[in-house]
């Protein structure tokens, strides 16, 4: 009992044993560290219980350094920044790109021209998708595309007060996040100026378009040329320029034949009408009534009357003395009634009377009758005021296509709800003259473009009547080839203006009513789109723009004292701290390791 009662008693030696036994484990197991010989003889109360994995540091350490790497550009910038308090000017940008002045990672003050069509605004969204402005990119002229520009406006597009002096920070755009793209959406959408081919100035209106002068035979050699691999072509102002295959062009082309014939719907024109019936003198029986005047809406007629209009008299006899007096005849004589005179006006009238201001009412067939007048009777006269809307429907434009025998292209699709119709049709030279005279239509040159002569167009006040110009715009120049006398694009696009057939047809003008007419029908697309060379009278050529990698992009209002900037000052430095103690790690892992 003793004895176990002094087995469970403390000892005095047993804090020293234990001790000694625990060392013994700690130095004995196997896996012990390589720095526990710095620690024989310390308590195990001061002895580290647990050291930094070495897997865990050769990971933080590749981690570490990629982060330094991705906020080193900023760290500079904004170290330099701490002891330059201006920004170095270095004058104008054309100047300076030469004389190796704009360096990456600078703070600058620079000046140049910044080309308009080169405005790319981006949205800048805050809190729930509101827009508070734009960044606004731009490319700076005379730099060959090595310079843009990026700056923050509450505008969005800007065409005029265009900035010239721009302050800020410069980096290459192969540095930036958005630089791909930019210079994707440069190199897609944007282009440097062009290169004009004039073929020929149409310097009449299109009735005498096709004696215009002819155009210098080197520069009507051109479309030739095309034939040629990287031609050398001549410019309108006589400058060479060689085509290249990443070059895109627009065509323009002129038909004679096709004609846009543009209907005014909002022209009205008013007449004022006396319609008066006829009257009937005395004479010998049977008695006579006057004949009457019948106002009517007929679909085929397209202009108003323009003169009163009378019924025709009942005059029996030639006797001034019988003609005094109206006979007395019996009611089994029937009267004598004269034809009436119908007078025919456009569907599309409204007619008023002027003695009682109010719209005259038409019997369901279109007719409104001023009736003749019996011997001893005056006869009934209405005057009227006639207003005429003579293209207020779409129909209205068709029949008078028909009517003057032109093959027109009826529109398809929805019908607009405003605005001039505005239809294809074909109309010879000689036809358009003789519209000019019939319809006293006038030339219209108050447009001009870029100086050169205008296309003119025939006008009148319901009706203009212009050249119908085909456009084929932003065709890749490898896609042109000249077969013949036929300048082909051989890619052709829906968006490219349609070629017609001419074809017989019933066209439906409402209300039941058909018409035969000449109809253009456009062709079915082919691959290949064809022009006269002839016919050509314009081609553009224009080179994509291109950003290079080592462009520079400034970007302006961004200074070295920027929160954006400095808050990576202090981050970089604790990268590099914990880079530090993850190497001491590992390098004590590897060399401090106790030998057995």
């Amino acid at each position: 009992m003793t004895d176990d009662l002094n087995k469970n008693e403390p000892s005095a030696d047993a804090p020293e044993n234990e001790d000694n036994h625990v060392e013994k484990e700690f130095f004995d197991q196997t896996g012990q560290s390589s720095d526990a010989s710095e620690y024989e003889g310390l308590s195990a109360s001061f002895r580290p219980r647990w050291q930094r994995s070495p897997l865990l540091a050769a990971f933080f350490i590749p981690l570490s350094l990629f982060l330094i790497y991705l906020l080193w550009t900023d760290l500079v910038f904004g170290v330099r920044g701490l002891f330059v308090r201006s920004p170095q000017d270095i004058g104008d940008a054309v100047e300076a790109l030469p004389a190796g002045k704009v360096r990456h990672n600078t703070w600058v003050h620079m000046k140049g021209l910044v080309s308009i069509q080169s405005q790319l605004p981006i949205p800048r969204t805050k809190s729930r998708g509101r827009v508070d402005g734009y960044y606004v990119y731009y490319v700076l002229l005379g730099t060959n595309n090595r310079i843009l520009v990026k700056r923050f406006s509450r505008e969005g597009m800007i065409t005029e007060r265009m900035p010239t002096e721009f302050t800020g920070r410069l980096l290459r755009i192969s540095d930036v996040e958005e630089g791909v793209r930019l210079q994707e959406y440069y190199r897609n959408n944007v282009t440097d100026p062009s290169s004009d081919i004039l073929f020929r100035e149409f310097q009449e209106e299109s009735a005498d378009a096709a004696d215009a002068a002819t155009a210098p035979t080197a520069v009507l050699n051109s479309i030739e040329k095309l034939r040629e691999t990287n031609p050398t072509l001549i410019t309108d102002l006589g400058e060479k320029f060689t085509l290249r295959p990443n070059m895109k062009m627009d065509v323009k082309a002129y038909y004679l034949p096709d004609m846009v014939v543009s209907f005014n719907r909002e022209f009205a024109s008013n007449i004022q009408l006396t319609l008066t019936g006829g009257s009937s003198k005395g004479g010998a029986c049977p008695a006579g009534v006057g004949g009457s005047v019948i106002l009517k809406r007929d679909p085929e007629t397209l202009i108003l009357p323009n003169q009163n209009v009378t019924g025709e008299d009942h005059i029996p006899t030639g006797d001034a003395t019988a003609l005094a007096a109206c006979p007395s005849c019996p009611e089994t004589d029937v009267p004598i009634v004269h034809p009436p005179v119908i007078v025919r006006i456009p569907v599309n009238t409204t007619v008023i009377d002027l003695n009682t201001k109010k719209e005259i009412a038409f019997a369901a067939d279109g007719t409104f009758t001023v009736a003749g007048a019996a011997c001893g009777s005056n006869p009934a006269r209405v005057t009227v005021e006639i207003t005429h809307r003579p293209f207020e429907q779409l129909n209205d434009c068709y029949r008078w296509l028909i009517a003057q025998g032109y093959p027109f292209a009826p529109l398809s699709g929805a019908v607009q709800a405003e605005g001039d119709w505005d239809i294809v049709a074909h109309i010879a030279d000689n036809e358009v003259r003789q519209l000019k005279e019939t319809h006293r239509i006038r030339r219209d040159c108050s447009e001009k473009d870029a100086g050169r002569a205008p296309d003119c167009v025939v006008i009148a006040p319901a009706l203009r009547v212009a050249p119908r110009w085909k456009f084929l715009f932003n065709i890749p120049v490898q896609d042109i080839r000249v077969q013949g006398q036929e300048l082909v694009v051989m890619h052709a696009r829906t968006d490219f203006p349609p070629l017609y057939d001419e074809a017989t047809e019933n066209l439906d003008l409402g209300d039941g009513n058909t018409k035969t007419s000449r109809i253009l029908k456009a062709r079915q697309g082919e691959d290949a789109y064809r022009l006269p060379l002839s016919m050509v009278s314009k081609l553009k050529f224009y080179s994509p723009t291109i950003i290079q990698d080592d462009a520079f992009i400034l970007l302006e209002g961004v200074t070295p004292t920027d929160w954006t900037i400095l808050w990576k000052i202090p981050v970089v430095l604790i990268l590099l701290i914990l880079l530090a103690l993850n190497l001491r790690a590992i390098l004590r892992r590897l060399f401090l390791r106790p030998r057995t």
